[in-house]
């Protein structure tokens, strides 16, 4: 399960809601992508997503790696 779908589920959020809530400067759409291993982000997304959610961007860059 991807991070953001753990942290999803335990503060019961939907995608935009949890877009909104932590003030992502991404789309939901996006997001999804990342969750559904769709997209990769970039080092400058996974740094912004890290600032924004708390979680290190290398958990974010490589999910996989973290189940």
């Amino acid at each position: 399960m991807h991070p953001f779908e753990k942290l999803m589920k335990k503060h019961n959020l939907k995608i935009t809601e949890f877009v909104r809530e932590y003030n992502i400067k991404y789309t939901p759409e996006y997001i999804n992508y990342l969750i559904k291993g769709q997209r990769d982000p970039s080092k400058k997304a996974a740094k912004n997503l890290s600032r924004a959610i708390g979680i290190p961007a290398e958990v974010i860059m490589f999910p996989e790696n973290y189940n």
